[in-house]
């Protein structure tokens, strides 16, 4: 495949992985909180300890022992995993960082994520309860 194919190849397939990754995120997220049967997100978090796991497999898998050509790479790993849960990139880029001994940066991502994560979160609740009356 040339150059050119391979490019446009790319996006769609992303586009197409992202939607199946978002499907199987909620079909995994709604049978995981069945089970769970709380009020603790139990399928968000096991959706997000998946897609983890997943992640960290494919990534060196994909690019090692399991080698595939780069456009079917990122529809799997930025596609697929990136429909089920954008947790799964942020805990691979952390552990690549601390596998880079880069441990600052590690850890600021962390604490920034989370910790600005959460603040938007709360930020934008609050929005939507003052501006729409919630």
């Amino acid at each position: 495949m040339d150059n050119w194919n391979a490019m446009a190849l790319k996006p769609l397939l992303i586009f197409l992985a992202g939607g199946a990754g978002s499907l199987a995120r909620y079909w995994t997220a709604g049978a995981a909180q069945r089970i769970g049967g709380s009020q603790f997100p139990f399928g968000t978090l096991c959706v997000n300890v998946i897609g983890c796991l997943l992640i960290g497999f494919l990534s060196a898998a994909l690019s090692g022992k399991w080698q595939v050509r780069e456009e079917y790479r990122v529809m799997v790993l930025v596609g697929f995993l990136g429909g089920f849960t954008t947790f799964s990139a942020f805990a691979l880029e952390s552990y690549k960082l601390i596998t880079g001994r880069e441990f600052g940066l590690a850890m600021m991502n962390v604490v920034l994520s989370v910790g600005l994560g959460f603040a938007a979160a709360w930020m934008g609740y609050r929005l939507s309860e003052r501006w729409l009356g919630v």
